[in-house]
């Protein structure tokens, strides 16, 4: 239990050095996670580990095929060791990587997977953000823009009700240059 905690806790530190631009301590962070599982056996969290550094490596390195390996590694753990609190975010970051190596669209539906997977687990802080990169990924993958429109609508209704004001601001200039090309 105790491993468990530490990876949730690197999970959260990761997630949080990524947002304020520290990359230079980003594979350390994923490394140590891979580090636990390989010593203490794998967790739930395991394949959001490699996932981590996978990211790490194709959108910071920009190294794409080691990235991917990474990803695809992850994903591959998380369908041997399928855990519903943890599947969304594994779905979720892995995303970020496969935006750059498959078709938009493509990226696109996984983003609704992973929004559809955390709101089965809960876990509406991953959900309304897989919402936003699914409408910002449909909106610049040249879908259409009426349809663009109501899924924004709806994503930023949702956001209100779960009080994700961050995303709200983030989202709302792209909403408004949504309704003007419409």
């Amino acid at each position: 239990p105790s491993k468990i905690m530490a990876m949730e806790l690197l999970v959260k530190l990761f997630e949080l050095v990524w947002f304020v631009g520290e990359h230079s301590k980003l594979p350390i962070i994923s490394s140590k996670m891979i580090q636990i599982s390989l010593k203490h056996g794998m967790s739930p969290l395991s394949p959001l580990a490699f996932v981590m550094y996978g990211n790490y490596n194709a959108l910071t390195r920009h190294k794409f095929d080691v990235g991917s390996h990474y990803v695809k590694l992850g994903l591959a753990l998380m369908k041997q060791r399928s855990s519903k609190a943890h599947d969304c975010q594994i779905i979720c970051h892995s995303a970020y990587t496969r935006l750059h190596m498959e078709p938009m669209q493509s990226a696109a539906e996984i983003f609704l997977d992973g929004f559809k997977s955390a709101m089965k687990s809960g876990a509406t802080r991953y959900a309304m953000k897989c919402a936003y990169f699914y409408d910002i990924t449909c909106f610049w993958s040249g879908s259409k823009l009426d349809e663009i429109c109501r899924s924004m609508e709806e994503t930023i209704k949702q956001m209100r009700f779960h009080k994700n004001l961050v995303l709200i601001s983030v989202m709302l200039p792209i909403v408004r240059l949504t309704l003007r090309l419409v």
